[in-house]
């Protein structure tokens, strides 16, 4: 049986567990704070990476299949990819680690690059429930479970006076 380390948010040495196989790497300042129902939300700049990190399966635990998607605020609140989602990164294969970094870019030189503006927010969500017959699950799943989602608002700051 395959088997993947605990997921974990990581800025410098804050480390908030939540979800179970996948590694959302951002150093930050305040530390990442996981809000329960709500997920993570991060402030990054332009200019910033992130780094999603899939680990090969260890022995003994159980390792749990995810496909992350960038989407809408409403599908990430209704916990829904059904209508037109953006694949990020697709975790299934346990034999080997999988990273995704994305740069917080306002314009990206590839044709099929991530783009985004300041003072907007972003979203990351998975549906899958951690199985492999799960993976392509498109409702529900570790987004409603374990509020498995990361809220980006690029280019704000946290506790910001508007």
């Amino acid at each position: 049986m395959f088997s993947s380390p605990p997921l974990s948010f990581l800025s410098g040495s804050c480390q908030v567990e939540g979800w179970s196989s996948t590694q959302i790497s951002y150093v930050s300042s305040p530390p990442l704070r996981f809000l329960s129902g709500r997920g993570v939300v991060i402030y990054p700049d332009i200019g910033d990476k992130l780094d999603i990190i899939c680990p090969k399966a260890e022995p003994g635990r159980d390792y749990e299949f995810y496909k992350l998607y960038l989407v809408r605020r409403e599908q990430a609140e209704g916990c829904s990819t059904v209508m037109d989602p953006n694949v990020l990164v697709n975790c299934n294969k346990p034999e080997k680690d999988i990273k995704f970094t994305i740069k917080f870019q306002e314009f990206s030189p590839n044709y099929m690059g991530l783009e985004f503006k300041k003072n907007m927010n972003y979203y990351i969500t998975s549906t899958s429930n951690g199985s492999v017959e799960g993976l392509e699950n498109r409702e529900g799943g570790v987004c409603k479970t374990r509020a498995m989602k990361v809220i980006m608002k690029v280019g704000q700051v946290l506790f910001a006076v508007l």
